[in-house]
């Protein structure tokens, strides 16, 4: 059982300490004093802190891409459909803050070689699921041909502004930001 529990205890930890500092100005040392283990006790369960990022990104990851995916299913309406993306994203980010601090700050650093490897499964499931709604939409909104990856990348960016802006609490969550954001987005598909 003590096994499990140093496992699940380091990975919330780095969580904690890759979300407020960044991965790259952590090290193994502060990650194990934090955690109250030993480096061999990391090196154990994750082989090194690459494998701790990649357990990190593997315990939250998945729910999250789940309950986009679900969230922004299309059936026939595209703003019901970008309505639920917001609000489950708003939602994730305020009931996950550090991963969502931490899922920004690593999408943000390019030529990182660890953290390109760690991320690029996830950020490439992220952006299939925001592509295949905009090619799902493309029956119904014909201007949208063509565009769904720029579309996918746009609404991507736009998100991750919106959970950075809620993390720092220069806006907070509600019906009327949901509205206005996505009238917002609306607003730039209709005038391709």
């Amino acid at each position: 059982m003590k096994n499990i529990h140093n496992r699940e205890h380091l990975i919330t930890v780095a969580l904690n300490l890759f979300a407020h500092q960044g991965y790259t100005a952590v090290g193994v040392q502060e990650i194990v004093a934090t955690a109250g283990v030993t480096k061999p006790t990391l090196y154990h369960y994750f082989g090194s802190k690459e494998g701790l990022l990649t357990a990190v990104l593997d315990s939250r990851y998945p729910a999250l891409l789940e309950r986009l995916a679900t969230a922004s299913a299309y059936q026939g309406d595209l703003v019901r459909a970008l309505t639920g993306l917001f609000g489950a994203w708003f939602e994730a980010t305020a009931q996950d803050p550090d991963f969502m601090a931490l899922v920004l700050n690593l999408s943000y650093l390019p030529g990182h070689e660890v953290i390109g490897k760690a991320m690029a499964p996830w950020q490439q499931r992220f952006a299939d699921i925001l592509h295949i709604l905009f090619v799902q939409a493309r029956p119904q909104h014909g201007n949208l041909a063509g565009h769904e990856v720029l579309l996918a990348s746009a609404l991507t960016g736009l998100l991750n502004h919106y959970a950075l802006s809620l993390l720092h609490g220069t806006l907070q969550p509600s019906d009327d930001l949901l509205y206005k954001v996505v009238k917002q987005y609306m607003y730039g598909i209709y005038v391709l």
